[in-house]
């Protein structure tokens, strides 16, 4: 699901009463008003998001949403559907951050447009009323990216009628001339495929002649493939990569979470079984940190290879709170920090440059940015 924040006007459902966010005060503590009887109270920030994780604290924005979150990852949907609620993103994101008026939304859906004109952008529906619905989808689910996903999951991918020789035939066309820098058009696709099924239909009796598709047809099915390969062929890696991740400008942060950052190391020690003293390995540490503050958020410590899960399990300590440190690990002070990132700084690392990261960010709100 998604993740809201404790922002002021926020409302939520606690101990079976609502609530809601009236300000931020002093020493880690918020002031909320319950709704039925207006009674203020002050109460500590770790005790609601404690409340969250054991499920005992629920957003009223998410429930009050016209979508029904699914509970399932991005990934569970078709390629179709992820392009679709990726490309939703793309042109919501900027505007996201600020206030808005019309003329902001009218200028981004021009601006898209052209994008669209030249080729950069997929050629999906837009307008201002979609742009502005996509927004309150988008914000009122936690800012979790499958609320842009087509809402009828199975009449969002439209079922091919093509015969299966013929769909054979459209997809070597479209692999053998489409996918190069040069500009090839609808037409220019139709007569090839129209050329090779002529020439099967010299084999076939008369009665079992395959037809030509027509030009929607053709581009029905071109845009249902792989999108990143069509950039990648079409606009190269430079391009191709800048659309598909999710980049902001880079400052110095100042509050905490706005910055962190996520790597692992090898550990310079070697563990040994206490009964038999065969050697286990060396751990790896998967570490996260804040930028700002300099404080760790998270880690995972285990003899895995860097992966995708060593950095989820990092990940999902850094968001939680750590209230029992002291007493399982004899600490001396609490662990204070946990707390969704704004942006999550990662390398190159082939655990970091999947797909998987990327929509569990897309999912939480997270923006994930590459370093060169």
């Amino acid at each position: 699901m998604g993740f809201n924040r404790f922002s002021p006007g926020t409302e939520f459902l606690w101990k079976d009463e609502i609530y809601k966010v009236i300000r931020y005060l002093a020493g880690n503590k918020i002031s909320i008003e319950r709704v039925k009887d207006g009674e203020y109270i002050s109460v500590t920030y770790d005790s609601l998001t404690v409340a969250i994780h054991k499920s005992e604290l629920s957003f009223l924005g998410a429930q009050s949403c016209e979508i029904q979150q699914p509970q399932i990852t991005l990934q569970d949907y078709s390629e179709n559907q992820q392009q679709i609620a990726k490309y939703r993103f793309q042109v919501i994101h900027p505007l996201l951050k600020k206030q808005r008026i019309k003329k902001d939304v009218e200028n981004r859906v021009e601006e898209i447009k052209k994008q669209q004109k030249a080729g950069t952008l997929p050629k999906l529906p837009i307008s201002v009323i979609s742009v502005y619905r996509w927004i309150k989808l988008y914000t009122t689910s936690g800012e979790d990216i499958r609320a842009l996903v087509p809402r009828n999951r199975k009449s969002s991918v439209r079922k091919s009628f093509l015969h299966p020789q013929v769909e054979k035939i459209v997809i070597g066309v479209i692999e053998e001339y489409y996918y190069r820098r040069e500009k090839v058009t609808l037409s220019t696709l139709q007569n090839e495929i129209a050329r090779q099924i002529k020439f099967e239909n010299h084999n076939l009796h008369r009665d079992g002649h395959l037809s030509i598709p027509s030009k929607s047809t053709i581009w029905r099915k071109l845009h249902s493939l792989d999108l990143h390969k069509r950039m990648l062929a079409k606009r190269g890696r430079n391009e191709t990569e800048r659309f598909f991740s999710q980049y902001e400008k880079s400052s110095k942060p100042l509050l905490p979470l706005q910055r962190v950052e996520i790597d692992h190391t090898l550990t310079d020690f070697v563990v040994v079984d206490e009964k038999d003293g065969c050697v286990a390995g060396r751990l790896t540490l998967t570490f996260c940190i804040d930028v700002a503050t300099r404080y760790p958020l998270g880690y995972y410590l285990g003899f895995e290879p860097p992966n995708y899960l060593t950095v989820a399990s990092c990940l999902s300590h850094a968001i939680q709170p750590k209230p029992d440190v002291q007493k399982v690990y004899e600490t001396a002070h609490p662990w204070l920090a946990y707390g969704l990132p704004h942006m999550l700084v990662v390398d190159n690392g082939p655990e970091f440059i999947g797909n998987d990261l990327q929509d569990a960010c897309l999912s939480f709100g997270i923006i994930l940015q590459q370093t060169p």
